[in-house]
């Protein structure tokens, strides 16, 4: 790697990492205004989320995005202006869009079959405690008293994260690692690697690495970001949609309780999302 892709990557780096000391800083605020110290924070993690609001919990979801993805993805696209040049590469097309739904759609019963066998992989205790705190956090999210509430919400989980993700992920990652390491595939894998590990669910790393590395394929074959962030709103936004109509559901999801998805099922859909995207890669004309 040569000297000045070291340097933009060392800045994009401080920049992701004084955007997420930041948020936490601001978070740490909100914390005290409530009265809660950090030995307190940092031992009863859980319960002091009780002593915060759905809407604070969403105030605290927003910052984090933005200062740790949006404001740093916006000023190192500003100073690394080759790989800002990428992104503007191919218009949108409807029927590549509609191809890569399909896609997406048929790849969700292997995702849903990876969450199954990540469930099955024991943990140790640090995790569990973590994952709990996360499965709290998403349950008072997603409680909504109004229809106020729901678009508050869509909003901040599912329209600003797909966007932020996607410009940090598929956009600037990917990029860089295919500029870098001149093998888009190995680029599409690692940036879903890092994708689903910067999220530090570990229960559901399994299936997050397989959206992500649908989404980088989207992004590979499409050449336009607002593919997977389109596809990235819509899993996002469909999840909440459930969560609103139907809470049973979502206290399912949280609880872990999964059922074995059907093997006939899971085999056939990943036949045609295969076939979906050897179909896509070559409508695309996309060269590796």
């Amino acid at each position: 790697m040569s000297k000045s892709k070291l340097i933009f990557l060392f800045y994009f780096v401080l920049l992701v990492l004084c955007g997420l000391l930041f948020s936490n800083a601001l978070m740490l605020l909100m914390f005290w205004l409530k009265g809660i110290g950090l030995n307190s924070l940092f031992q009863d993690g859980v319960e002091a989320l009780d002593l915060l609001s759905a809407k604070e919990l969403l105030i605290m979801q927003l910052c984090s995005q933005v200062f740790s993805m949006i404001l740093p993805a916006w000023i190192y696209l500003k100073i690394d202006q080759e790989l800002a040049s990428r992104l503007k590469v191919e218009a949108f097309k409807l029927d590549l869009f509609l191809l890569s739904l399909a896609f997406f759609l048929l790849s969700i019963p292997l995702v849903g079959f990876a969450a199954y066998c990540n469930q099955l992989i024991p943990l140790p205790e640090w995790m569990v405690q973590s994952e709990d705190r996360v499965k709290q956090f998403i349950e008072k999210l997603l409680v909504f008293k109004s229809f106020s509430d729901l678009i508050l919400s869509f909003i901040v989980i599912a329209v600003i994260p797909a966007i932020a993700e996607e410009w940090v992920f598929r956009g600037i990652i990917q990029n860089y690692l295919i500029r870098w390491l001149r093998n888009p595939w190995i680029a599409v894998i690692l940036s879903s690697i890092i994708f689903s590990g910067i999220h530090m669910q570990f229960e559901g790393f399994l299936p997050r690495f397989l959206l992500g590395f649908s989404l980088g394929f989207v992004y590979l074959t499409g050449k336009n970001l607002w593919y997977p962030i389109l596809l990235h709103l819509f899993n996002n936004g469909s999840q909440i949609l459930v969560a609103y109509f139907n809470q049973d559901e979502l206290q399912k999801q949280l609880s872990g309780e999964m059922n074995k998805p059907e093997t006939s099922l899971i085999l056939i859909s990943t036949l045609l999302c295969v076939l979906n995207g050897w179909f896509l890669f070559r409508k695309s004309n996309t060269t590796l």
